[in-house]
C-alpha cells in the first residue's frame, strides 16, 4: 500500500493522524486537506463548488517507538503542521475528526461491528480512483482472521472483511471510522487507521486500533501542542 498524504485526518488544529509506515525517515512530508477529487483543481458538482484543498508543510514527525516494520504492530503516527488550520465558513470542509479519548467508551467502541473505510485506493492493484470513495467494512474476530485468512491480528489491531471494493494501494494511513452517540450527539469517530491488507484486494485490512494508543497520541499532543 501507499500513503496519500492528503487523506490521513486532522485530529486538531495542528495534528494529523497517519500510520507510522507512512513516516519515510528524512522524508519531505506536505499535507492536502480538503480534497476530494485529486485530478481537479476545484471540486464540482454541477455549478455548486467546494473551495480548493489546502496545503501544509509538515515541521515534525512522530512514529510510535514500539512500531514493528515487519509485522506493522504499532503502526501509528502524527504529524506536526508547520502552521495551525483556521476553522472558517470559507473552509467549512475542513475539520478534525473525532477521537474518543474517554476510556468508558471503549467497551462500546470494542462492541462495534461495522465501519465505514475511506480512501482513494482502487478495487484492483495499480488503480487508484482520483475520488475519494467509501466502503463499508465488517469486524472479524481475531481466531477468524487467523483461521480463514492466515493474518495474525493483535490485540491493538482491529481485522475486517469488506463488502465491496477493497482497501487497496493508496489507502494506508487512511481512516476507518463508526457513527455513535456521544453526549447526545450523534458524531462519526475514527476507529482505526489503514495499516495493511491483501494485496490481490481482497479481504481482509488490518486496521491500527486507534484507542488501544490513546495514551500515546495524547502523550504527544501533551508535550508538542
Amino acid at each position: 500500500m501507499s500513503c496519500l498524504i492528503n487523506l490521513n485526518p486532522l485530529i486538531t488544529k495542528g495534528f494529523v493522524l497517519t500510520a507510522a509506515h507512512c513516516i519515510i525517515d528524512g522524508g519531505n512530508l506536505k499535507v492536502r486537506l480538503g480534497e476530494y477529487d485529486s485530478s481537479t483543481n476545484h471540486d464540482c458538482s454541477g455549478i455548486v463548488c467546494i473551495p480548493p484543498s489546502e496545503e501544509f508543510e509538515i515541521v515534525r514527525a512522530f512514529r510510535n517507538d514500539n512500531y514493528s516494520r515487519t509485522d506493522r504492530y504499532n503502526d501509528i503516527g502524527l504529524l506536526h503542521l508547520e502552521k495551525s488550520v483556521v476553522y472558517k465558513v470559507s473552509t467549512v470542509h475542513i475539520k478534525p475528526i473525532c477521537l474518543i479519548t474517554n476510556t468508558a467508551f471503549q467497551p462500546q467502541i470494542e462492541g462495534l461491528q461495522h465501519f465505514v473505510a475511506v480512501g482513494w485506493g482502487g478495487s484492483s492493484p495499480g488503480s487508484p480512483s482520483h475520488i475519494l470513495k467509501s466502503i463499508r467494512a465488517n469486524r472479524l474476530n481475531r481466531s477468524e482472521c487467523r483461521k480463514r485468512y492466515l493474518v495474525d491480528c493483535r490485540m491493538d489491531q482491529i481485522c475486517v472483511a469488506h463488502e465491496s471494493g477493497e482497501s487497496c494501494s493508496g489507502d494506508s494511513g487512511g481512516p476507518m471510522g463508526h457513527a455513535i452517540r456521544y453526549h447526545g450527539r450523534i458524531v462519526f469517530i475514527q476507529v482505526g487507521i489503514v495499516s495493511y491488507g491483501n494485496p490481490e484486494c481482497r479481504s481482509p485490512s488490518v486496521f491500527t486500533d486507534v484507542m488501544a494508543h490513546m495514551n500515546w497520541i495524547k502523550n504527544v499532543l501533551d508535550l508538542h501542542s
